[in-house]
């Protein structure tokens, strides 16, 4: 069974669940809006974005094959192309344009067992959209990785008080974005180009995903 995965609290997080979840009845797609925290999951102000592992933890009990998006985003088209990807190869990742030399902190790199030379040709992922299916092995592997590494998600924005590194090539963490994206490393999954997938542009008419906060 599929479904969209997604979270919101607070803010104007909650007004775009409820975007998404009318776009997701618009195409007929199940929506499982998650308005709280699954039990056990640290708050944002602690781990940020442990909400993610947890609420897909909930999830995977009724529904293998899973989309999440954050609560910016909505759908455009149909998302079937997305979950063939997902039904072929397991998972599905975005490519964020960036490395994982500028988003990542010196302890999430060497969690890995990674240098930031190294990171510097791994591509960095988006965080607010992926997908996983949960009958496959590489699917389980990718999720029980990032549900393990919670505590990597902690870190700063921006590197600028070199918080996050005294190596002046990284920006900042990007938390749960940057550990799924060193498990992209780790494992040399496939990373698609957004184009034609999800855009943050909210006018693109090819997109299926479009992504834009309230």
């Amino acid at each position: 069974m599929t479904t969209i995965v997604t979270f919101g609290m607070g803010g104007w997080y909650p007004q775009g669940t409820a975007r998404l979840k009318r776009s997701c009845d618009e195409f007929g797609y199940n929506c499982q809006v998650f308005n709280y925290y699954p039990e056990g999951c640290k708050s944002h102000t602690i781990e940020p974005y442990a909400f993610k592992p947890a609420c897909l933890d909930v999830v995977r009990q009724g529904y293998d094959r899973v989309i999440w998006c954050d609560a910016s985003g909505w759908l455009a088209k149909d998302p079937k192309p997305i979950f063939d990807i997902i039904d072929r190869d397991g998972y599905f990742i975005l490519n964020g344009g960036w490395s994982n030399a500028q988003w990542c902190s010196d302890r999430q790199l060497q969690a890995f067992g990674f240098i930031r030379d190294e990171a510097e040709s791994q591509k960095h992922c988006v965080g607010g959209l992926f997908g996983i299916n949960f009958a496959t092995k590489v699917g389980m592997r990718i999720f029980e990785e990032l549900k393990a590494n919670t505590h990597l998600f902690t870190g700063h924005w921006n590197n600028c008080n070199r918080t996050e590194s005294q190596d002046e090539r990284c920006l900042g963490s990007r938390h749960d974005q940057s550990v799924l994206s060193l498990i992209a490393a780790k494992h040399k999954l496939k990373i698609h180009d957004c184009t034609g997938l999800m855009s943050l542009d909210p006018n693109d008419k090819d997109a299926i995903f479009l992504m834009q906060g309230m």
